[in-house]
C-alpha cells in the first residue's frame, strides 16, 4: 500500500482589496479535518519580509495530527469570526495554499474565483508548484508577490442562479444508467430510506459533525443517470482498502442495473478515482492518490486527452477538475446540473451502506 503523503502545516493567503490575509489551518479531532483557525494575519504592506513573517506566524500556528503538538488546547478555530473569512473568501481575487510536506518540501497551489453560486465563491486551481526543503521562505513570498496570473473582474463572474446545489468536489458518487431511485431502493431492498427535497439531501451528505458521515442521496434520474452521493461510497481515509470493496459492489450493481460509473475527488488527499462497470465486468479503474493507486484496463476515449506519459515521473497527475471532465464525458458532470435536467423531484436519503 502506497501511503499518502503526510502533510504537517496547511496556511491559505487570500488577496483581497490589495491586502493578503494569511489564515492558518489545523487538523482538528476526532477525524482531522482541516479547519482555519486563528489567528487571521494581515498584510497590507506588500513586501516580502512582511508575507515570509506571516507566513511563518500561520505555520507555527499550524498544525496535523502528525504534529504531536495538534492537541494545543491554545489552538482556537476561526468560526467566531465566520463573517469576516466568508468575506475574505468571497471577495478575495486570488489564492494561494501552502501545505508543508514530512521531508520540509513544500507543495503550492495558486487559485483565482471561478464563478458565484448562490452567494459562495468557486475557486479554480491554474497553476501548481513544489519547492524542496532548501528553498528560503522569502523567495517563496516573493514568487507570490510577484506571480503575474490573470484575475478575472468580479463583475464578469456569473451568478448561476439555474444550477442546483450541485455536488462533486471533496465527494464521492455513483452514477448509474437508465433507471430511477425507486428502483435501485427496490432491488437493493434499502431499509430506512426517508424522502428529502435535493437541496438537504446534499447538505446531509456534506455535513460533518466530528465523526464519519454515512449517508447516501439517491438523486432523481438526470439526463438519464441516477446518483448514489455520500463520502460512504469512498471513505477518503482509507481509500485503497475502500477502492476494491467499491469493485466488488460495481460488479453486483452493474449485473443489476446494467452500466455503473464510480468518482470520487478530494484536492486536500489529492486523491481522485473514476471507475467503470458494465454487465459484472470492470472495464475500466484508475485511482490516484500519492500515486497511482490502480489503473487497469484499456483507456476511454474520454481520457486520451490527459498527458499519460507524464505521470509516472510527477509532471502530471489528475485533479478534481480532470474528475468532472471524465464524469461529464461518461455520464454528466455533476457541477453543471441545472434544474431542468432533473426528471422528478423526489429524492432520498439513507443512513446505512448498501
Amino acid at each position: 500500500m502506497t501511503e499518502l503523503k503526510k502533510t504537517y502545516h496547511f496556511v491559505e493567503i487570500y488577496l483581497f482589496d490589495n491586502t493578503l490575509y494569511v489564515i492558518p489551518h489545523a487538523e482538528l479531532p476526532p477525524i482531522f479535518v482541516w479547519c482555519s483557525v486563528q489567528p487571521l494575519i494581515e498584510v497590507a504592506d506588500l513586501d516580502s519580509k512582511n508575507l515570509t513573517h506571516a507566513i511563518e506566524s500561520a505555520k507555527e500556528a499550524s498544525k496535523s495530527h502528525f504534529d504531536p503538538a495538534h492537541l494545543d488546547p491554545n489552538i482556537k478555530s476561526l468560526s467566531g469570526r465566520k463573517k469576516e473569512v466568508h468575506r475574505i473568501w468571497n471577495q478575495g481575487t486570488k489564492l494561494w495554499s501552502l501545505w508543508w510536506n514530512e521531508d520540509g518540501s513544500i507543495d503550492m497551489e495558486t487559485l483565482i474565483p471561478d464563478k458565484i453560486y448562490r452567494g459562495d465563491m468557486q475557486w479554480k486551481i491554474i497553476l501548481k508548484k513544489s519547492f524542496n526543503s532548501s528553498v528560503p521562505l522569502e523567495q517563496i513570498a516573493n514568487e507570490i508577490l510577484n506571480e503575474r496570473v490573470p484575475t478575472p473582474d468580479k463583475k464578469d463572474l456569473l451568478e448561476l442562479d439555474d444550477l442546483v446545489n450541485t455536488f462533486g468536489y471533496k465527494m464521492s458518487w455513483l452514477a448509474i444508467k437508465n433507471t430511477n431511485p425507486e428502483d435501485i431502493i427496490q432491488k437493493l431492498q434499502m431499509p430506512d430510506v426517508q424522502t428529502i427535497d435535493w437541496d438537504k439531501g446534499i447538505e446531509k451528505v456534506y455535513e460533518y459533525h466530528g465523526r464519519p458521515n454515512n449517508s447516501i442521496f439517491l438523486t432523481p434520474n438526470v439526463n438519464g443517470w441516477v446518483f448514489i452521493v455520500g463520502m460512504y461510497v469512498c471513505d477518503f481515509n482509507k481509500p485503497d482498502g475502500k477502492l476494491d470493496w467499491l469493485k466488488d459492489r460495481m460488479v453486483e450493481l452493474s449485473n443489476i442495473f446494467g452500466e455503473v460509473q464510480a468518482f470520487a475527488t478530494h484536492r486536500v488527499s489529492e486523491y481522485h478515482h473514476w471507475i467503470l462497470a458494465r454487465n459484472g465486468k470492470i472495464e475500466r479503474c484508475f485511482a490516484y492518490g500519492d500515486g497511482t493507486r490502480c489503473n487497469e484496463g484499456e483507456l476511454t476515449e474520454a481520457e486520451r486527452q490527459f498527458p499519460w506519459d507524464k505521470l509516472k515521473t510527477f509532471q502530471w497527475f489528475p485533479d478534481e477538475e480532470d474528475v468532472m471532465t471524465i464524469a461529464g464525458l461518461w455520464s454528466v458532470n455533476p457541477q453543471t446540473i441545472v434544474e431542468t435536467d432533473v426528471n422528478g423531484k423526489t429524492c432520498y436519503i439513507a443512513n446505512i451502506p448498501f
